[in-house]
């Protein structure tokens, strides 16, 4: 099974279906390449304990790759409330849910479960999952593993509760889905392309031209190799122009589902009318 995709050098296989890519001895992205979403999450490995960010899709059981490199106490922090993003969630006891509105409001009886419209399970026939939040931390405010500390940034566009974490100290953003090579979604439930607009700006502002960003989706490269997908500010500052494009045409959008608009030669997009509703 795994022999149907090629994987970049010093990339492997873990079992028959999540491939890792060590991005150095403390940083490990879990991949899925057999999955047509080609999910990739993170663990990122400190002095006090262990960040997951990210737990992989409904496919397969993700604890082992993680429990196999993580070291001292674990925290879990999904990036989003979508079905891909969330799998394997309520396999984790301290899990970590950045403090939004809209996720407090899933809460009942002590557990969060997300809305059809967060999660969009439907899709692949999943079942939002139903989780105890240990802690809920602030936008802005960092996870400290002793000698590596993770500031949350909310990054919303693709959804209204999406968030990536930044380490000054190591110039990288883990962006999740706000961007990445290929077609990214700004026609899914919950989509703002002011939203997107607002945060590209900002992001481009907060990182410089060494920061590397390493991304949750990425498509196959030229070589027909699946490796983390890793883009820069350059790619940001691409987004940012393109959703400004965007922004000037609006008005003139023909009155479609949805439209997938060429950003670079790395990013494209698509969109839908309730996306650009408030540009119309």
């Amino acid at each position: 099974m795994t022999a149907s995709v090629n994987l970049a050098s010093g990339i492997l296989f873990e079992d028959d279906w999540y491939a890792v890519q060590k991005i150095d001895e403390r940083t490990f992205a879990i991949g899925e390449p057999l999955y047509h979403q080609q999910n990739w999450s993170y663990l990122f490995v400190g002095e006090t304990g262990s960040l997951l960010f990210d737990t992989g899709s409904f496919c397969r059981d993700i604890t082992g790759v993680v429990d196999r490199r993580a070291r001292g106490p674990l925290t879990t922090v999904p990036s989003h409330m979508h079905f891909d993003h969330l799998g394997n969630v309520t396999k984790f006891d301290n899990i970590v849910v950045a403090d939004l509105p809209m996720l407090r409001a899933c809460v009942q009886d002590g557990l969060l479960t997300p809305t059809e419209e967060m999660f969009l399970g439907a899709y692949e026939g999943n079942d939002a999952p139903s989780f105890a939040v240990s802690s809920w931390i602030a936008i802005e405010d960092v996870i400290d593993l002793g000698d590596r500390q993770f500031q949350i940034l909310h990054t919303p566009g693709h959804s209204t509760d999406s968030i990536s974490l930044f380490s000054r100290d190591e110039n990288r953003l883990f962006a999740a889905d706000f961007i990445y090579p290929g077609d990214l979604y700004g026609q899914v439930p919950g989509a703002s392309l002011p939203d997107y607009l607002e945060h590209a700006e900002r992001i481009r502002e907060l990182i410089d031209d060494g920061t590397e960003i390493f991304c949750a989706h990425g498509d196959i490269d030229e070589a027909g190799e699946h490796s983390a997908p890793l883009l820069g500010r350059s790619d940001v500052e691409a987004l940012r122009s393109g959703l400004e494009q965007i922004r000037s045409d609006a008005a003139s959008w023909p009155d479609e589902p949805q439209w997938r608009i060429e950003i670079s030669p790395r990013l494209s997009l698509i969109i839908s009318p309730e996306a650009v509703a408030d540009w119309r």
